[in-house]
């Protein structure tokens, strides 16, 4: 579940049609969101997986081996379902969980029914985005793991692998390494582990911080876990975790807490989603970095709503950055499966418990499964939406 998954609003900004009235007095200003444009999956079918650096989105699905890429015109977000170049998994059947940092695009391809998995790398020609095939292509040592997460920085690309492929077995994180500055077919040059073993599931990563959710902690009826990893001064190397997170509030039974992780852009602020909470709606926690950097601990603040219930799916995606949290629930609404967005503002005096601030969902209330998957860069929000042929729905100033 990045770019990093996080969400960056200037307050003043009005966003009237996803989000209308503060539905939280205590919050401090009414947040709305407004709609820009809807980005239709013009070849990434069943598209719902977004992504978002600067001015280019990228959408995939899982059911094809198509990213589409969309970059801004000169003239605004424009509504439209043609992209501006495609990616193409060579050789792969399913290609999805797309990611973009600058200049370099990100996806997991998918071969073989399910028996090979890799990392296939975009990176944009001097003459700008055209479609194209991956320029590189990377891969775990062993044969039979499977890619499920994938996320960039500006020099590493780090991917979760699941050894075996299925869960109660263990999962590693693969660091991957630009040689001579430049992306080429490689395996990993680190490998991160927890100290328990335990399953990791998805990642976010911000600079030199990786933050990666195991759901299944304890396997199938734990709370779940979180894990963060920090770079060292000299580097990555074979490592275990820097901190465990773990929270207060979880079903006994099978919280899955780490569903969703997001991390802030300067890494000090990460958000986790938990599909079960005590009272079995789901939540989503925030965790602020201590001044004398990350150790074991548990929440600063839960997010919750003020109505839903387990069948919602909320804290499935999460976003956080700045004085703004995003929590998804794709299967919300009066139709399920129509999906719904939930937004967080900071309080002057930091992260506490709390219900939203407002929450909508998309334009014209059909688009399906709206908030599956939430993107930021700087003031633009990208919502992804997965059913029919899925789309990217743009918001911003």
């Amino acid at each position: 579940m990045n770019t990093f998954r996080a969400l960056l609003l200037c307050l003043t900004i009005l966003l009237p049609h996803l989000l209308g009235a503060a539905e939280n007095p205590e919050q401090r200003n009414p947040i709305s969101i407004k709609f820009l444009a809807e980005l239709s999956g013009g070849n990434a079918d069943n598209a719902g997986d977004v992504a978002i650096s600067g001015n280019t989105v990228v959408i995939g699905g899982g059911f094809d081996r198509f990213i589409d890429l969309y970059e801004k015109p000169t003239n605004g977000w424009q509504t439209t379902n043609t992209p501006t170049a495609v990616l193409t998994c060579d050789g792969a059947q399913y290609c999805y969980y797309p990611e973009i940092y600058g200049d370099t695009v990100v996806a997991i391809a998918e071969t073989g029914g399910g028996t090979s998995y890799a990392v296939d790398v975009f990176v944009k020609p001097s003459g700008g985005w055209t479609s194209m095939l991956p320029t590189a292509v990377l891969t775990d040592p062993d044969p039979a793991a499977s890619f499920v997460a994938v996320a960039a920085n500006g020099k590493n690309i780090v991917a979760v692998a699941q050894e075996g492929g299925n869960p109660g077995y263990k999962a590693h994180i693969d660091i991957f390494g630009r040689a001579s500055g430049a992306w080429k077919d490689s395996m990993p040059s680190a490998i991160l582990t927890a100290s328990n073993g335990d399953y990791f599931e998805g990642l976010a990563m911000s600079g030199g911080t990786i933050i990666a959710g195991a759901p299944e902690y304890y396997r199938n009826f734990g709370l779940g876990a979180a894990y963060i990893f920090v770079e060292p001064s000299g580097g990555w190397v074979d490592a275990t975790e820097t901190a465990k997170l773990t929270p207060t509030d979880g079903s006994p039974y099978g919280a899955n807490f780490g569903v969703a992780v997001a991390i802030s852009s300067d890494a000090t602020e990460v958000l986790v989603g938990e599909l079960f909470s005590s009272s079995g709606a789901g939540a989503a926690f925030e965790f602020t970095k201590p001044s004398n950097g990350w150790v074991s601990t548990t929440e600063t603040a839960e997010f919750t709503r003020t109505s839903g219930d387990s069948i919602d799916d909320f804290g499935t995606a999460v976003a956080i950055n700045g004085n703004i949290a995003l929590v998804g629930a794709y299967n919300a609404g009066a139709q399920y499966g129509q999906g719904y967005a939930y937004l967080y503002q900071k309080p002057s005096g930091g992260w506490m418990n709390s219900t939203q601030t407002t929450s909508g969902t998309c334009p014209n209330q059909d688009c399906g499964k709206f908030g599956a998957t939430l993107a930021i860069s700087g003031s633009t929000t990208v919502i992804g939406s997965s059913n029919d042929n899925g789309a990217a729905w743009v918001y911003g100033p």
